[in-house]
This record gives C-alpha cells, structure tokens and sequence, in this order.
C-alpha cells in the first residue's frame, strides 16, 4: 500500500492511498482533512472515515494505471470518469503550480511543483451535492506513484493468469480456471482507527 498524507492548518488537506485487493484490482481513496489541532500541529481525518461528502474510493483499470504513469513519465495528464448506480466519478491527474490571482483569474506562478490528483464525485440522486478533494504530489511523491502502480500493475497481471487456463496447444484461453483466493486482505486505510496526525 502506498499512501500520501497532507493535512494543513487551514483543515484543507487531504490524504490519498493506493493499493491491490484481494481480486487484483487497483484502488485508491481519498478522504478529506476535517480539523486542525493548533497545539499539537496535527490534522485529524479519521471523522471523515464514514462521510460519503468527505472520502470517494475508485477502482482503476489496468489502462487507467497506465494512464497515471504515462502522465507522469512524459510529465503529461490523465483524466477518466466513471459512471455507476449510485454515483458518478470525475479523475484528473495533471501537473501542479501554485497559482495567484491576478484580477478576476488564477494564474500560475513559477516552476512547475509536481502533479495534482483530485476525484469529483456526485451522487446520481442528489446532482447538486457535487464533492472534490485534491492533494499535491512533488516530483519524488509523484515518482514515487509512477513506480507503485508499475509494480501493482504486475499484479495485475499474475491474478489474469490464475484465471485462466489453456486449453489445447496452449493458445486457446476459453474456459476459466477455478479463481485463487488471496492469502491476506489489504485493509482500507480509511477504515484504520490511526488517522489522526
């Protein structure tokens, strides 16, 4: 599991994680900074841990992964959407800057920081309750993604292969093969009681 931790004083950070399941597939989540403890300098999200407004889970396709570390190897962008009954998703990888506004526009300022990674989501029922939470990677954060989700990507791949099974001359892949099961369950970090920072 690769996570990324970024609460701030203004109680807008957020925190992000990475992972395989135990059917091989790629996830991440997000969840939202809800508070700031001045003393001690830390932020807390374990409130957030049950607000469907303050955390949005996805699971990624092997090309969506690929996606990600295209994006950040030729230091280009990646975006997807993703529709189901209960909601829908809007993914945007894309390079960072920080930004000052000039007028009535946000303009970007100095050199380019590293890549922002923000999930939208909306309910289908309520198209008015639209959520988005957004956390900053640098260079070597960014690096660090592109290299876990190559190395997760190969997961992928070895769960494809338990799959299936040849039939014939080996080249004929019709008939499943009865489905492993995974030997331990990576556990969702929002559901870790040790969030508060």
């Amino acid at each position: 599991m690769l996570q990324f931790y970024k609460p701030n004083p203004s109680s807008k950070g957020s925190a992000c994680s990475f992972w395989v399941d135990a059917k091989g597939s790629i996830m991440s989540s997000q969840i939202k900074q809800h508070s700031w403890d001045d003393k001690s300098k830390k932020g807390s999200f374990s409130e957030n841990k049950d607000n469907p407004n303050g955390k949005v889970m996805v699971k990624f396709s092997q090309t969506e992964a690929a996606g990600i570390i295209s994006a950040v190897s030729r230091n280009g962008s990646f975006s997807a959407y993703h529709q189901s009954p209960k909601q829908v998703v809007q993914i945007s990888f894309e390079g960072y800057w920080k930004k000052q506004k000039q007028g009535s526009e946000w303009v970007k300022v100095g050199d380019q920081l590293g890549f922002s990674y923000r999930i939208t989501w909306t309910p289908k029922d309520d198209s008015t309750n639209k959520n988005t939470v957004v956390i900053g990677l640098d260079w070597n954060e960014s690096k660090l993604l592109q290299l876990y989700l190559e190395e997760s990507l190969r997961k992928t791949f070895d769960f494809k292969e338990m799959d299936y099974k040849p039939q014939g001359d080996g080249g004929n892949y019709n008939s499943p093969a009865p489905k492993k099961k995974a030997e331990k369950k990576v556990a969702v970090p929002e559901d870790d009681e040790d969030l508060e920072w």
